[in-house]
């Protein structure tokens, strides 16, 4: 069994608050019961840091986090099925897109409960599974963006080696995202 300090949690998340710098949010994904740790129990202490928002892999995982009361900005990292698009808008439940029909049935879904529904944007630099291609994402961004009822959130990248002895392929990853970024800001499109 694991035993979390939440006093040594909440300490970790004040410093990665100050080594990152003022004016940024963190998102602390707690996905997987928060890796075994206790979603519920993890997300309630990092509400009371000061976390921006909460990220789970499922549905399921972001309506427990829902049904135990929390308010926080919840992005659903995996794919969610276009089943269960009506569920997520409905819990406030914030999805990651990836392609144009989801988006559609997400603005769909969006425009008749009669809210703007945040989404996420995960751009494919090198990991390979899930996410738009970086080539065609700026394009993507400007589709999904321009969907009534869709608000874009953010655009986010995963690294499958950032830990690796190496870096190289990592440094390449955050430069592939840094040219999306860059060409995001020049259409002004601002996750």
């Amino acid at each position: 069994w694991g035993v979390v300090d939440l006093d040594r949690f909440g300490a970790n998340l004040r410093a990665v608050r100050d080594r990152i710098g003022e004016g940024r949010d963190v998102l602390l994904v707690v996905k997987a019961d928060a890796y075994g740790h206790g979603a519920v129990e993890m997300a309630e202490a990092a509400a009371a840091e000061g976390v921006a928002t909460l990220g789970v892999a499922t549905l399921h995982e972001g309506l427990q986090l829902r049904q135990s009361g929390c308010t926080l900005p919840i992005l659903v990292l995996s794919p969610l099925l276009p089943a269960e698009i009506g569920k997520a808008v409905a819990a406030g439940l914030e999805p990651s897109v990836g392609d144009l029909e989801f988006a559609r049935a997400l603005s769909g879904a969006a425009t008749a409960a009669g809210r703007a529904q945040r989404f996420h944007v995960e751009v494919d630099t090198g990991m390979g599974r899930t996410g738009v291609a970086a080539g065609d994402a700026v394009d993507f961004v400007a589709k999904a963006s321009a969907l009534p009822g869709l608000r874009l959130a953010t655009v986010y990248t995963h690294f499958s080696d950032a830990d690796a002895g190496d870096l190289g392929f990592a440094r390449g990853q955050v430069r592939r995202f840094r040219q999306v970024l860059d060409a995001l800001a020049e259409r002004r499109l601002r996750p």
